[in-house]
């Protein structure tokens, strides 16, 4: 994931120059002339699962090299943050739109042997057979896909499960910062759901919630 220490000194304008960059550097690779594939064998959470849902394929292994299982993600809403870089309009075009939605909004992971139906082009059970399944996938797509995002043109599809999605979840701000700008993308398209994202996480961590939650990580971080 993104470094969080490393945001959190940041000012908002430089803050915003941050989100902005790594958007620029993730559309890089999104647009590669070439099929990409992200091989995964351990913890990948907010900008980390971010990144590999801009590549045309994800191969993951149930368990990490010490043998377990684990966890998969966007747990920003859990620290009272948002995503920043498109993980609203990603995930629920690659799963189920309401657990999409549900788990951004609360924070929710999932762990590497219980993935929804979706995350993964390729699961295997042991990190030993990534490289091979990640050939097979190169081998099946001779191009580049369209790169896979919610928009307007899946709103009809799309809209009723953020509406199931928001009676599901408690009001949160980041829950609330979620479901803005899934709202955005569904209407405006990719552009506007990331700025919205951008903003409103720049927002948040000013927030009274998110300066306790962040000052509580970090104080796990700094003992772990």
């Amino acid at each position: 994931g993104a470094d969080l220490t490393e945001i959190d000194s940041l000012d908002d304008q430089a803050l915003h120059a941050y989100l902005a960059y790594g958007t620029t550097v993730f559309a890089r690779l999104a647009n590669l002339p070439c099929p990409s594939v992200a091989l995964i064998n351990g913890a990948i959470l907010g900008g980390g699962l971010e990144l590999a849902m801009h590549c045309d394929g994800l191969v993951l292994s149930e368990h990490g090299s010490n043998g377990k299982p684990y966890q998969v993600g966007l747990p920003e809403a859990g620290l009272g943050l948002c995503p920043g870089w498109g993980g609203t309009q990603t995930l629920p075009a690659r799963i189920d739109p309401t657990t999409a939605f549900a788990a951004a909004a609360t924070g929710t992971t999932f762990k590497s042997d219980a993935l929804p139906e979706g995350l993964a082009d390729t699961l295997v059970k042991t990190p030993a057979e990534l490289f091979e399944a990640a050939e097979a996938f190169l081998a099946a797509h001779n191009s580049p896909a369209a790169f896979r995002c919610i928009g307007p043109q899946d709103a009809d599809r799309v809209a009723p499960a953020l509406a199931s999605a928001i009676e599901q979840v408690e009001h949160t701000e980041a829950a609330g910062a979620v479901f803005a700008a899934a709202e955005a993308g569904l209407g405006e398209g990719w552009a506007a759901a990331v700025a919205m994202e951008q903003c409103e996480l720049v927002r948040l961590r000013s927030t009274e919630t998110a300066r306790q939650r962040l000052a509580a990580f970090f104080a796990r971080n700094r003992t772990s």
